[in-house]
């Protein structure tokens, strides 16, 4: 895959590009390779060496992630200079010096909850190795690689589709039918289900995601506050009751 100026620059924040192409300038990029859809490269910056991983799919958008944990959003300075690296070789070589352990283990259920017209939708994601990886319902890949926050190693997290499918039908059981792919609303009243449904599937196991958010179907966990204020006046007595909830 081939990315342009104009491909780079849209994935990283401005301060974070120019920082990118001045690590390439550097000549800091090193053990650039394939693994099939994933490319693979070792960035060195400030004596430190980070490793940076861009999987790139047909027909679907590129992924990246490097070691340095970069969280501020789009890509690190580590992933840019990949990219530039890339854009500027003929064809990346095949194979890559950088280890790639594969592990495998039983995902998580996570439900994101969001309201929009009115209508309660839960989307379900699986999480692998403690939330290090998350995969949608819709998503086709049968793996991700995702590099070590520490170290030179790169994990190779293979998704359990039978798993999945049983989190999949574990949520139907608990009052929800499917909306669109991964993606589902309450059989029931909004309000009953987040009171009544929603406890059941995160004592299973299930994360809640945006619960605090909900508006329309949000069950209230604390008690209203009542307030008296009495005044007296000539011949008369007002008293104000006023009632106030979270």
């Amino acid at each position: 895959m081939m990315l342009s100026p104009a491909d780079i620059e849209q994935h990283a924040l401005p301060s974070v590009a120019r920082r990118g192409r001045e690590l390439y300038a550097q000549g800091a990029v090193a053990a650039l390779g394939c693994r099939e859809d994933d490319i693979l490269a070792r960035v060195t910056d400030g004596g430190i060496a980070y490793v940076a991983v861009l999987t790139v799919r047909e027909n679907e958008p590129l992924l990246f992630d490097c070691s340095c944990a970069f969280s501020f959003g789009g890509a690190c300075e580590h992933v840019v200079a990949a990219m530039h690296a890339i854009t500027e070789c003929d064809a990346v070589p095949d194979g890559s010096d950088i280890p790639v352990d594969e592990v495998r283990g039983a995902p998580a259920g996570r439900l994101y909850l969001r309201e929009t017209g009115g209508m309660l939708l839960a989307e379900m994601r699986f999480a692998y190795q403690g939330g290090l990886v998350e995969f949608a319902r819709a998503e086709r890949c049968a793996y991700r690689l995702v590099p070590a926050t520490s170290g030179d190693t790169v994990y190779r997290v293979v998704r359990s589709r039978a798993r999945e499918d049983a989190l999949h039908s574990a949520v139907g059981r608990h009052g929800l039918t499917a909306y669109t792919t991964g993606v589902f609303t309450p059989t029931t009243a909004a309000r009953e289900w987040t009171q009544t449904r929603l406890p059941v599937l995160a004592r299973e196991g299930f994360e809640i995601y945006g619960q605090e958010y909900l508006r329309e179907s949000r069950v209230r966990s604390t008690q209203p506050c009542m307030g008296v204020r009495m005044t007296a006046g000539e011949n008369s007595l007002a008293c104000e009751l006023t009632v106030a909830f979270d």
